[in-house]
């Protein structure tokens, strides 16, 4: 895992502040918003970055680092102000950093995080997105677009972060937020991303569908090109 220690000069600040984080993304709570999310999201834009300029590279790698490390900072299912709380953490760390003498973040960064942070409340897909929020709503849903094994696991892990919410409540209303991502025009906003993932994403998201309507959950790995699913008892 990348730490963000050359921002602004305070490697100890940063270093702190790492290891906060790292805290907040191994909460027991969670299953897949965790560390491992961030990793996936990092290998991702390492291999997207390599197609970009240095001067480019550098301005945009900065805030998608920090935005990605914060984005899921505060995660509670019961919460719906995940998204808002994050955001005033990673300005709690701003401030931190300027308390402790930091005068060198680029202008607009600190806003610029913000923005992407609280874009991912939404994740709306719009021709008005600049391309660097494009991008990072696309790196946090990469995971739609896996091959069948790796989404089945995804969808297992969401239904854990969500346990204490009865089968039926489940599937209506994980089937509302899955059909907001197939009623959009596109998935996915970056040309290299929509390329590579939209119609399996599609495809997965099809699928997780036409199971919950069924009143069934996928719990992991298929079988004999079978999901495994969970089915409310009767």
């Amino acid at each position: 895992m990348r730490c963000p220690c050359n921002i602004g000069g305070r490697p100890d600040i940063s270093l702190s502040w790492f290891e906060r984080l790292c805290r907040h993304h191994s909460e027991s709570q969670r299953h897949y918003h965790t560390l491992m999310h961030l990793e996936e999201i990092f290998l991702y834009l390492d291999m997207l970055l390599q197609q970009q300029t240095p001067k480019k590279r550098t301005s945009d790698e900065e805030t998608l680092v920090l935005a990605t490390f914060f984005h899921d900072a505060i995660y509670n299912v019961h919460s719906s102000t995940n998204e808002e709380d994050s955001a005033a953490l990673f300005q709690t760390f701003v401030k931190e950093l300027q308390l402790g003498g930091v005068t060198t973040i680029a202008n607009g960064l600190e806003d610029s995080v913000v923005d992407l942070i609280l874009a991912t409340k939404q994740h709306q897909v719009s021709t008005e997105n600049s391309p660097l929020l494009s991008l990072f709503l696309d790196l946090d849903m990469a995971v739609l677009g896996k091959e069948q094994n790796a989404y089945l696991r995804y969808a297992a892990l969401i239904r854990n972060e969500y346990q204490h919410v009865p089968h039926a409540v489940y599937c209506e209303k994980r089937v509302e937020v899955l059909e907001t991502f197939l009623e959009q025009p596109q998935i996915f906003g970056t040309q290299v991303m929509e390329e590579a993932f939209e119609q399996r994403a599609r495809d997965n998201l099809q699928a997780e569908i036409e199971s919950l309507k069924r009143g069934e959950i996928l719990t992991g790995r298929s079988s004999s090109n079978n999901a495994a699913t969970d089915k409310e008892e009767r």
